[in-house]
């Protein structure tokens, strides 16, 4: 390593001696001596992008290049070119785990480009300093830089930034268990890479929202975008990246219960990982196949496989591997009536938790002793800038003391004129709220009515209609004295009746009066199970019923009109709906396996349908997201409906 760093030194350095003496050599022509001293200030750019070349294969060699660039930088280099350098800079830091060095740089690399004009450059850096704070879990400080990244790249159309920050933001809501909301922004970093044909990172996203459906139990979900991610892999002889697809997709049919399918994928993928010298692959790959190998009842090849783990993962410091591999062994050992070494695993595991628990208790001594420190220089400088500020009162005190006389004067004008201004300017948001006010309660009281009459019709049918049915089905008993004639119409009365309660159940079912939203898209799902036509399938996860009685209502009738609408175009055979509850709001996830549609055409659509989803999701005052497109299987619309509501009023 020292060698090679030795040679390219020393060539880079003789390579940009021979251009400086050819410059010198050439000075005769004044001409010619200006374009070498313009050629000689793209050199800390050139340099840049040939470190940047070495980011994956050998960072010190980055390093060398990098430091060679900041040496030819000087008051003539462009700062387009500056800016390239130091966000560079901070790509070398971030890799080698340097994060506060990160940060700086690319920091420095938006003051660059704020002096360039550079909107593009600036945004790169921002999405790359909230990676750096993904990458430290620092969450609330990650979504803030990757949002204002985002936001830049959107106004000027940058799709290929616009898809790297969507794919953070997929990874931060990932991290925290939003997973509805994580496939959401891969799914829109999927879109935007397809767009830019950039196929790699749309395989990458495929992997990413296969993930997100793995933690969601949708296991044919996950493994249909895992394949998706395997196959461009595979197009491209990308041999090392085949190897992420196919252990997920061991992961998963782990979690299905399908371990010897499971233990092929995870059999594929290790062998590309010992191949690659990956040893934390290597280390993370032979310990799910021992968890197989013990799910299948063969503790004694769980053990090998568990203590290779081990072994590996001990010789890189993968400490919460080795955590997880004594827990295996300890398992495995007990199963095998091997109680004294299953004892002594256990002393190792206490050992292992032991010092994970005091790195928890550095690291955290470690922040407060940071943020301390922080905190200390910040009012230092607070209070030097306090001082400065009242030394600069005192010295415009004298002069605002000659001009305050007329000032006063002109400042009443001003303060008059700008209070007229804000009265009018109240009046008129006023006027504008009461009329968006009005507008909502006609809507909401239009809808109100009709869930009404819905209700009332619904009962009249249950109540009366239904009891007229019984009514006859008993004359038909006694009137009709040909038994296969007195089974056929009672027959025709069952089929009447049950069709009668389908539609009151549409109208208005009890459930959603009695029981709640959740299980009344329950029920609506064993009721549509009953038509044989399409299989759905209902999942809740912490779906709190924190939704009044109208708001049920609403989200109630817009996930009945999407399934409406998917058992109408979409040629679906499986339908999944999924509830989740957030601290805040409820994510409703209603996905298809149909042919897609056309999403302008509902949009624009004579019928009411839109316009009876769109009217709900604005008294809601939540968000729809469908994503589709006509002829591409599978289909997903999210609905995000928040609990923090005033009654379905405008404020």
């Amino acid at each position: 390593m020292v060698l090679r760093f030795l040679i390219v030194s020393l060539s880079m350095w003789l390579t940009l001696s021979f251009q400086m003496l050819g410059q010198v050599l050439s000075d005769r022509d004044s001409l010619q001596a200006e374009r070498e001293i313009a050629e000689r200030h793209k050199v800390p750019r050139i340099l840049a992008e040939i470190a940047n070349t070495y980011y994956r294969e050998d960072v010190s060699i980055m390093k060398v290049y990098l430091d060679s660039a900041q040496l030819f930088v000087d008051n003539r280099t462009p700062q387009k070119d500056l800016l390239k350098v130091k966000h560079f800079f901070g790509d070398y830091h971030d890799r080698v785990a340097m994060y506060d060095s990160a940060v700086y740089y690319y920091d420095q690399a938006i003051l660059h480009a704020d002096a360039a004009n550079d909107v593009t450059g600036k945004s790169k850096a921002l999405s790359k300093i909230g990676l750096v704070f993904l990458k430290q879990a620092q969450y609330p400080k990650a979504s803030s830089y990757l949002l204002e990244s985002a936001k830049l790249a959107e106004s000027i159309g940058h799709e290929e930034t616009m898809s790297g920050c969507y794919g953070y933001l997929g990874h931060l809501n990932h991290d925290q268990g939003r997973f509805p909301e994580a496939i959401r922004y891969h799914k829109m970093s999927r879109d935007l890479s397809h767009k830019i044909k950039n196929f790699k990172l749309v395989s990458v996203c495929d992997l990413n929202i296969g993930n997100g459906f793995h933690q969601l139990k949708q296991f044919d979900s996950a493994l249909y975008y895992m394949q998706n991610a395997l196959d461009y892999m595979v197009s491209v002889n990308d041999t090392l990246s085949q190897s992420y697809p196919l252990n997920n997709m061991g992961l998963v049919y782990r979690d299905k219960g399908e371990y010897r399918k499971s233990i092929e994928y995870l059999e594929q993928g290790l062998e590309i990982r010992i191949k690659y010298k990956e040893p934390r692959g290597v280390s993370f790959g032979l310990n799910a196949l021992g968890d197989n190998y013990r799910n299948l009842g063969e503790h004694k090849k769980a053990v090998e496989y568990y203590e290779q783990s081990i072994e590996k993962a001990i010789s890189i410091n993968y400490v919460i591997m080795t955590e997880y591999g004594y827990k295996g062994l300890a398992e495995s050992y007990a199963a095998l009536n091997e109680y004294q070494k299953a004892y002594e695993v256990q002393r190792k595991l206490i050992a292992i938790s032991d010092t994970l628990f005091n790195q928890e208790k550095f690291d955290a001594l470690a922040d407060a002793q940071t943020k301390y420190e922080t905190e200390k220089k910040e009012q230092e400088i607070e209070l030097l800038n306090t001082q400065n500020e009242l030394q600069a009162a005192i010295i415009e005190r004298d002069n605002l003391y000659l001009i305050g006389a007329g000032g006063s004067i002109v400042a009443i004008l001003i303060v008059g004129s700008l209070l007229f201004y804000q009265r009018e300017l109240r009046n008129r948001t006023t006027l504008e709220q009461e009329k968006t006010k009005l507008k909502s309660e006609q809507i909401k009281a239009v809808i109100s009515s009709q869930e009404e009459e819905r209700k009332r019709f619904a009962m009249d049918l249950h109540d009366d209609f239904g009891q007229m049915i019984s009514a006859l089905r008993i004359s038909s008993n006694q009137a009709v004295k040909v038994e296969d004639t007195r089974l056929e119409i009672n027959s025709q009365l069952d089929k009447m009746y049950r069709s009668l309660k389908v539609i009151a159940f549409n109208l208005m079912p009890q459930t959603l009066a009695n029981r709640g939203l959740t299980q009344a898209v329950e029920e609506l799902c064993l009721q549509l199970n009953n038509l044989g036509q399409i299989q759905f399938s209902y999942h809740e996860f912490e779906a709190e019923d924190r939704l009044d009685d109208d708001q049920k209502v609403a989200v109630y009738r817009v996930i009945q009109e999407v399934v409406n609408n998917i058992i109408k175009y979409a040629n679906a055979e499986k339908v999944t709906i999924n509830i989740t509850g957030h601290e805040d709001s409820m994510t409703v996830m209603i996905e298809d396996d149909g042919m897609g549609f056309d999403l302008e055409v509902l949009r624009s659509g004579k019928g009411n349908g839109w316009r009876n989803i769109q009217s709900r999701i604005d008294l809601l005052h939540g968000e729809i997201d469908f994503d589709t497109l006509p002829g591409r299987k599978h289909s997903t619309v999210t609905i995000e409906v928040p609990f923090v509501m005033q009654q379905m009023q405008v404020a």
